[in-house]
């Protein structure tokens, strides 16, 4: 019987979740072709390219959206339930209130784990969607990344440089800046010089200055005409490679560059909140379930309109939440971790308390 149940209570939240969510998305897709339409005639753009525009257009919408499905779903399947007497009856053969929602919490861990996923995609598609506009719409020439000036780039073990001209194709650095730091982030060489070849899998820096610092503030400056640096692991693609913007990087990607920057001796709370909120973000669906539940037997006589202008009330709080703690993370008034979670631990203790008063 129970097993019986817990299909049916996800069948039910399973129609009305992906029904919300197929009509939401339409209603965005449909109302950004009416503010883009312009930019799509004016550009002579074909069906198949504003087919493929919203394909990639879609998937960082879709994240943004799922967690109001989620309560939209959860609010409108409970308070049916209730109105229909249905969960009195469950509850009058023995079976708890929380048994009840066992299976849509499940379905949320299960919903916030394909938003996870998806949200490792979004960057990509976000390259991909620009590449689109730039190339295929805007008929503009890709963008040539074998030659490109003024470039800052981390390396793997923390140097940092700073390229005036990369020339890619004689495989060229010109007007280069090394700098090295230590395991404290303290600087401990630099090195000047006006140009550097790759050759034989090493890079050959040429008519520069390299300068020591000492721990005791002492620096030794020695003037080379060729100096070898057989301990750079940078290879020229990795300079002629497009560089991601941090916002612009999956979890990995960006969890990776934080800890260049670390070693390089920078610091970046901004981006460790960012990388925190990619998981965050998507676990709010099953946050917001834990939090809509308890509140949908409030609810319970209000009609399936009422729910969803209170999904939406829900959803603003919470995104007022997510961005009030981003900003206090951003400026370092908060913990990265905490500024990420804060909404979705407070959201989970209001959610909690609801559930342990709510009618047994």
């Amino acid at each position: 019987m129970i097993r019986l149940l817990d299909r049916y209570i996800l069948r039910r939240f399973s129609k009305i979740f992906l029904f919300v969510f197929l009509a939401v998305c339409v209603v965005i897709v449909i109302v950004n072709i009416f503010e883009r339409i312009d930019y799509f005639v004016d550009h002579k753009a074909t069906i198949p390219l504003i087919i493929a525009y919203y394909l990639y257009w879609l998937p960082f919408q879709i994240v943004v959206i799922m967690p109001i499905g989620t309560l939209i779903a959860t609010l409108i399947v409970i308070s049916n339930l209730s109105r229909s007497g249905e969960l009195i009856a469950m509850k009058s053969c023995g079976i708890s209130l929380l048994r009840v929602l066992i299976p849509l919490f499940c379905m949320g861990i299960l919903i916030s784990l394909l938003s996870l996923g998806l949200g490792e995609l979004v960057p990509e598609t976000n390259r991909r969607l620009k590449d689109l506009k730039r190339v295929d719409i805007e008929k503009k020439p890709a963008i040539n990344y074998r030659s490109k000036s003024r470039i800052f780039y981390i390396g793997s073990k923390g140097h940092m440089y700073y390229i005036d001209y990369f020339d890619g194709n004689r495989q060229q650095l010109r007007r280069v800046v090394l700098f090295e730091f230590d395991e404290f982030s303290r600087l401990t060489r630099r090195i000047d010089a006006r140009s550097a070849l790759f050759n034989d899998d090493c890079w050959t820096f040429e008519n520069g200055v390299e300068r020591v610092f000492g721990p005791d503030h002492s620096e030794t400056a020695i003037h080379f005409e060729k100096k070898q640096m057989p301990e750079l692991e940078e290879a020229p693609e990795d300079f002629g490679r497009k560089q991601k913007r941090p916002n612009q990087m999956n979890y990995f990607e960006l969890k990776k560059y934080i800890q260049k920057v670390k070693r390089s001796g920078g610091k970046n709370g901004k981006d460790e909140v960012d990388l925190y909120l990619k998981i965050a973000y998507p676990f709010a669906n099953f946050i917001i379930l834990l939090f809509g539940a308890p509140l949908s037997l409030s609810t319970r006589r209000s009609s399936a309109a009422l729910s969803v202008i209170a999904s939406f009330s829900v959803a603003f709080v919470y995104w007022v939440m997510i961005q009030l703690g981003k900003a206090l993370g951003h400026n370092g008034n908060l913990d990265p971790l905490v500024a990420a979670w804060l909404p979705n631990a407070i959201f989970a203790v209001l959610g909690i308390i609801a559930l342990i008063r709510a009618p047994k």
